[in-house]
This record gives structure tokens, C-alpha cells and sequence, in this order.
């Protein structure tokens, strides 16, 4: 009787364990659909926005300086590319990611996307301070995709430092699951981000903000993960780092 419970006990775990894990297929199936139709809506999307935005441009520069209609002209170019920056971040998400790998070196990736934030970062009175060890191993990755995966994270830190503040980057040496690693912590002094929230950062369009889809950390953590790689999140004494891992010498190739 006790055999029988037990068997009966595994059958029920088992039976449970299926119908989860043909529950997970439907629902991977129709996000699969939905996200083939986001594409293809985007898509159509994308080409009428651009004229709009020409046209809305070459409107400003004609009316006279000063005027409501030139505000109003500089309105929608200012919400059309707002909306074609959403829809590029839509079709980056819904579509496979394919990525060419080659030896990056993650110092050099740094101060390029760095040097993309400047200015950002001077309007909103942002002190940088950088700890970056340029003798650090090469690690197999798109170059291309890291540099966006630090610009999404420097923009975050920069929209949570509205009042200005100091943005810390640091480069060093790491080990992962035991195995060489290089290591890269941005540190902002943004006030940190709520525990509810915290969980929910890497979830497809969770935000907190007026503006944006909330694919950024999202579109950051696929890439970090076809990386082999890792990120982490923590709450500091006057802000939030975010720490990221990329594994040495792995034998990489392209992927989807």
C-alpha cells in the first residue's frame, strides 16, 4: 500500500509537471505570434513616422523664429522621434537578435559609450568617476550590442539623477561560476530603487517613467545572457549598481 502511495504520489508530480510544462508551450507559442505581429505593425509603422518628422522639421526651419507654429512644428518632431525610438526598441525586442562574435575589449566598449553620454550628462550636471582597468583579458562578444547594453544602463543611471549626481564605472577583474571573468559596476546616486520595483526591472515593459517602453534593461539582460554572461542589481547607501560579468575565453560563435 505504501509502494502504491508513492507511485501514485510520482504519477500526480509527473502529470503536474506536464501539464506546466505544456501550459509554458502554449503560452511561449503566443508570444511567439504576438511578437511576429508587433513586428510587422512596427514595421508599417516606421515609414509614414519618418516623413512625418521630415516634413514637420523642414516646417520648422521655414516658419518664423519664435512663432507658435514653429513650437508647434518642433513639438511633433520632438514626439515623432520619441515615437520612432519606442518602435525601434519594440522591433529589436520581438525579433531575433543575431549577434557576430568577435574579441571585444570591454575598457575601450566603456569609454566609447561614455563619450556617447557626455553631453547627457553635462545637462544634467552629472559628476563621472571611473575606475577602469585597461589590462583586463579580452572577452569573446558583439561589440555593437555591449556598447548598447552600457548605453541603456548609463541612461538609466542618468534619468534617475535628475538633480545631478555622480556616476561611478568601474572595470576590474572577476571570476564567474569559478572561472575567469571580466567584471563592470555602474553605480549611480539616484536614491535607489524601491524592493517591488527592483524585482520587476527586467520584465518586457515594466517602467516607471513617463516616457519610454521599457525594453531598455530588458533588450540588456537578452544580450548579456547570449553573452554567457551575468547582471545584478543592487541597492547602495546613496543609489543603485548595476553589476555585470563576462566570461574569458569562451569559444563563442554567432547566434539568434
Amino acid at each position: 500500500a505504501m509502494e502504491n502511495s508513492m507511485l501514485l504520489h510520482r504519477l500526480e508530480t509527473a502529470h503536474r509537471d506536464l501539464r506546466e510544462t505544456q501550459e509554458r508551450l502554449i503560452q511561449g507559442e503566443k508570444l511567439a505570434v504576438l511578437g511576429e505581429m508587433a513586428a510587422s505593425v512596427t514595421h508599417e509603422l516606421k515609414n509614414p513616422l519618418v516623413a512625418i518628422g521630415g516634413f514637420a522639421k523642414r516646417l520648422e526651419k521655414f516658419l518664423a523664429d519664435g512663432s507658435r507654429e514653429q513650437e508647434y512644428a518642433r513639438i511633433v518632431a520632438h514626439e515623432v522621434t520619441r515615437m520612432e525610438e519606442m518602435l525601434s526598441n519594440i522591433l529589436a525586442f520581438s525579433k531575433k537578435q543575431m549577434l557576430c562574435f568577435d574579441s571585444c575589449c570591454i575598457p575601450d566598449i566603456l569609454h566609447d559609450a561614455l563619450a556617447l553620454e557626455k553631453d547627457g550628462q553635462r545637462e544634467k550636471n552629472i559628476h563621472l568617476v571611473t575606475d577602469i582597468d585597461q589590462t583586463l583579458p579580452l572577452v569573446q562578444g558583439d561589440q555593437q550590442k555591449l556598447r548598447q547594453v552600457f548605453l541603456n544602463i548609463f541612461t538609466n543611471a542618468r534619468q534617475a539623477m535628475e538633480q545631478g549626481g555622480t556616476l561611478t564605472v568601474r572595470a576590474f577583474a572577476a571570476t564567474m561560476r569559478g572561472d575567469p571573468a571580466v567584471g563592470v559596476e555602474v553605480e549611480d546616486t539616484g536614491g535607489g530603487i524601491p524592493d517591488d520595483i527592483l524585482r520587476n526591472i527586467f520584465n518586457p515593459f515594466f517602467t516607471t517613467k513617463d516616457e519610454g517602453t521599457g525594453l531598455g534593461l530588458s533588450i540588456s539582460h537578452r544580450i548579456i545572457e547570449l553573452h554567457k554572461g551575468e547582471i545584478e542589481v543592487q541597492n547602495r547607501q546613496f543609489g543603485t549598481a548595476f553589476i555585470l560579468r563576462f566570461p574569458v575565453g569562451l569559444p563563442l560563435t554567432t547566434f539568434h
